[in-house]
């Protein structure tokens, strides 16, 4: 091959992965920051979590905001429990806890039975 048939082909490498650079990079412009504030705790055994599941803490929100975005609701439900600083109350949330983890696990109560 002549000299002017390798300078066409660098020539037209170079602009392909000049052209690849350029889309990516106005890919990247086109992306938002998030800035969220958690404690400490919460950060920590979050990003144990992210890592076992072998994601990282990007990947996971961006999972968690397609999934709203197409769905329109959290992929979870929500739940708040109050709790005082009563040992009963301890106890209830420690059951209430456990059963959230083992949700197939149900059984029927009825108010008596509390």
């Amino acid at each position: 091959m002549n000299n002017i048939g390798c300078s066409l082909i660098y020539c037209t490498t170079f602009v392909m992965r000049y052209t690849a650079l350029q889309m990516s990079l106005q890919e990247i412009f086109k992306m938002s920051t998030i800035q969220i504030r958690v404690d400490d705790e919460l950060k920590k055994s979050a990003y144990q979590a992210f890592e076992k599941l072998n994601l990282s803490p990007s990947d996971a929100l961006r999972l968690f905001l397609r999934y709203v975005a197409e769905n329109e609701k959290l992929p979870f439900s929500e739940v708040s429990v109050m709790v005082s600083n009563q040992d009963e109350d301890a106890d209830i949330l420690a059951v209430v806890r456990e059963r959230l983890k083992n949700p197939a696990k149900r059984i029927r109560v009825n108010i008596d039975d509390l």
